[in-house]
């Protein structure tokens, strides 16, 4: 008999929502009908008793039976290749001495380095590795094959539990990587069979509580296992991996009804994926190389700007130059009022704005526990409240339109006469610069404007994504704590 031992995170189930990948389970049912090996429970999953039950199931209509789940140790220690040995040892010691057939070949297939964990020696010759992003693929699943057929590697390890060890012929092992390993329950690690599964109800069960259900058992009114059961105790302590943003399903979209099904991610999720980090770090680098570029000019126009001559007559401003501006608004204002309204624009106008994109890709990018992304969600959200390069934009904007309002209005009749001469003979106004008047002002919005605001809205609407993305991966998780309960 040959039988595979198996994990489901990062091996058929790769994403934040608990769904057994439609793709990853047909290679399976591919190794398992070309071996005619039998599936032994490795998983996490297995100590959760309904998703447990729900993977029998599962595997059970793809045409793969279930005969047993290893033992369970303590959890979040570094033994599965203990629990896989120990298994296979009271198994073949049981089915020599009933006379049936033992397990004379076997490959074990996790996301976990398992041979540098406790007792991986044993698995030896007899293991595949996958990584946690792509799971189980072709290459991956081909491997397997190999190694159930030859019997595993030359100098492979024996099988516990037969005569000779089962060693196998040569062939060589399959090494690609893997990490997670979060689930709890109080199920013991006997033997299931797939049909006792049948009466099992399909109905889905979202992600294999991989996430912090402890912080958010607590969130909900719910003790550190205060009040509950062992099982539930146990569920809520040890279900405490990470959220990963930008693996969730991407519900912020309004496209994600088009992956409401089991199957490999469509080409939307890996553009997101790739799109929005990149989206963020262009609009990061493009306000900081805005920041210092002239955003706009005043001229001075007319017969004063005449006088001035045009070099003198305009005068650029950057939004870093605005900030040393701030000093010499005012002769009457006192130098610490001033001071302080330095330092609050270039804290809320040029530091925060950029603060806030940071903020933004660690969230889209680091996987945080439930608690540390609530928190991170509110200080991002607290500074992007307080970020305000846009509005920024928004005012210089609106105030370049009627500055030249703004300074006649200033002068009053102090140019009247000159203004009447100039409009008498048209011949001597129109040798001046913009108009012919005494004095005006026309603004100009420069390269450095544009970036800027084409950065704003680039960042907003990235980063509004991504914390609307991260609202829903809390909420999901929420959900799913609440089901679990």
């Amino acid at each position: 008999m040959r039988a595979i031992f198996l994990d489901i995170d990062g091996v058929i189930c790769c994403n934040n929502l608990g769904r057994l990948e439609d793709r990853k389970l047909h290679l399976l049912r591919n190794v398992v009908q070309a071996t005619g090996a039998k599936v032994v429970l490795s998983t996490d999953w297995r100590r959760v008793p309904k998703l447990k039950q729900q993977l029998v199931q599962t595997l059970h209509e793809y045409g793969m039976e279930v005969i047993g789940a290893t033992p369970m140790r303590a959890p979040w220690q570094p033994v599965r290749p203990v629990e896989i040995i120990d298994w296979l040892r009271a198994f073949n010691e049981a089915a020599t001495s009933g006379g049936e057939d033992p397990i004379t070949s076997f490959v074990a297939v996790d996301d976990r380095s398992l041979l540098q964990e406790s007792g991986g020696d044993g698995l030896a010759g007899r293991f595949v590795h996958t990584r946690n992003m792509t799971g189980l693929t072709d290459k991956a699943a081909e491997r397997m094959k190999q190694v159930l057929l030859s019997g595993g590697e030359q100098n492979s390890a024996p099988i516990p539990g037969i005569p000779g060890g089962g060693r196998g012929s040569p062939s060589s092992n399959y090494l690609a990587s893997d990490a997670h390993a979060s689930s709890a329950s109080a199920m013991g690690g006997a033997p299931v069979s797939a049909g006792g599964a049948s009466s099992v109800a399909a109905a889905s069960q979202p992600q294999p509580f991989k996430d912090s259900m402890l912080a958010r058992g607590a969130s909900i009114g719910l003790g550190a296992g205060g009040g509950l059961d062992p099982a539930k105790r146990l569920l809520l302590t040890a279900a405490g991996a990470h959220i990963t943003v930008h693996r969730t399903s991407f519900e912020a979209t309004g496209l994600y009804l088009c992956r409401k099904h089991a199957g490999p991610a469509l080409p939307l999720s890996f553009w997101l994926r790739m799109l929005v980090p990149l989206g963020l770090l262009l609009c990061e680098f493009v306000t900081c190389a805005a920041l210092g570029v002239t955003n706009f000019t005043l001229h001075i126009v007319g017969l004063v700007g005449a006088i001035l001559g045009p070099q003198a007559a305009s005068t650029p401003f950057s939004l870093t130059q605005l900030a040393s501006e701030v000093l010499v608004i005012s002769s009457e204002a006192s130098p610490a009022i001033l001071a302080a309204l330095q330092l609050i624009y270039i804290v809320t106008c040029l530091a925060l704005p950029l603060l806030w994109v940071v903020l933004v890709l660690v969230v889209w990018l680091v996987p945080l526990r439930p608690p540390k992304l609530r928190a991170l969600l509110v200080v991002a959200e607290t500074v992007y409240a307080w970020a305000m390069l846009d509005v920024l934009l928004v005012v210089i904007c609106a105030s370049l339109l009627e500055l030249d309002q703004v300074a006649k209005f200033t002068l009053g009749d102090e140019c009247a006469g000159i203004d009447r001469m100039l409009q008498q003979y048209d011949e001597l106004g129109s040798l001046l610069p913009g108009e012919a008047s005494c004095f005006g002002v026309q603004p100009t919005l420069d390269s450095g404007f544009w970036l800027c605001l084409g950065a704003s809205i680039g960042a907003n609407l990235c980063g509004g994504f991504v914390m609307c993305a991260a609202h829903v991966a809390l909420e999901e998780h929420g959900a799913r704590v609440k089901a679990a309960l």
